[in-house]
């Protein structure tokens, strides 16, 4: 099957279009919009880093879920670095995030930048013990060997 079919992207381009002027978004007008802007790096060949971070903090004031504030701290790194991202992410109350795969990951990712390469490691495993997908769990693991290597 076809992921990434121009003409559907077009016609859910158009879907949002209109969408916004029926009056305030909602938390999924939010969450397609973020998708779509992802997406058109499929027909422009660049993501607006500035235009999904907007998105988040737009989904975060509607639905402020766990999901929401790691993808906002992603969205983050890639607007205001590394270190500003960690930050956030380490914010999020431990509770939450204790056994969310995605945050682990995350974590692990942002501490590889920042050349901490053990607290790097360290995340990477926990972020393997709770994926579920073997596809996953084999790129975390090259991930994190890529981190042990130096890489």
């Amino acid at each position: 099957p076809r992921k990434w079919d121009e003409a559907d992207l077009r016609m859910a381009e158009a879907h949002l279009r209109t969408a916004a002027t029926l009056g305030s978004p909602g938390r999924y007008q939010v969450e397609a919009a973020i998708q779509s802007a992802h997406a058109s790096a499929r027909l422009t060949g660049r993501t607006d880093a500035q235009a999904v971070l907007r998105l988040y903090d737009a989904l975060l004031m509607l639905a402020p879920s766990t999901g929401a504030r790691v993808a906002h701290a992603a969205a983050t790194a890639r607007v205001h670095g590394t270190e500003r991202a960690l930050v956030l992410l380490e914010a999020i109350d431990p509770a939450l995030t204790r056994n969310y795969q995605a945050w682990h990951a995350l974590r692990a990712d942002l501490l590889r930048e920042l050349g901490r390469t053990q607290d790097a490691s360290e995340a990477y495993r926990t972020a393997i013990g709770l994926s579920q997908d073997a596809a996953v769990r084999r790129f975390l693991q090259e991930r994190m060997q890529g981190t042990i290597q130096g890489q």
